[in-house]
């Protein structure tokens, strides 16, 4: 039997798990790049990383993980990181939902490639 008082209870005192949002950087350039040494990638990706991480905080962004609705509060304000980078991509992760933001002018199937990619190698 359906215990109504206990439900209220349970959804008043939000004995619920929050889920997580994970965010995870890639730079399509860098990611299909087959000309340079993965040594030389990995740096022009270290020194991107450092400046947009600083930026992001001279912005108020506060680091990840963060919780789902803390995360809804900040998704809108990495739209300016991607308007300045068109191949910076912010990948977003909650359980098994997927989020992609990126305002690159690659087409579908190289777009779905890098998240492939992201997502097979974070595992």
């Amino acid at each position: 039997m359906f215990d109504l008082a206990y439900y209220k209870k349970i959804n008043t005192t939000q004995y619920k798990n929050v889920p997580f949002v994970d965010k995870y950087i890639i730079y399509e350039d860098l990611l299909f790049n087959n000309e340079l040494s993965k040594e030389t990638i990995l740096s022009i990706s270290n020194i991107r990383n450092e400046r947009l991480f600083n930026e992001m905080r001279n912005d108020g962004l506060p680091d990840y993980p963060l919780t789902y609705t803390d995360h809804k509060k900040y998704f809108s304000k990495h739209e300016k990181y991607t308007n300045k980078d068109s191949t910076l991509y912010f990948i977003f992760k909650t359980g098994d939902s997927v989020k992609v933001l990126t305002k690159s002018n690659s087409s579908k199937g190289v777009k779905d490639l890098v998240v492939k990619y992201v997502l097979h190698h974070i595992k």
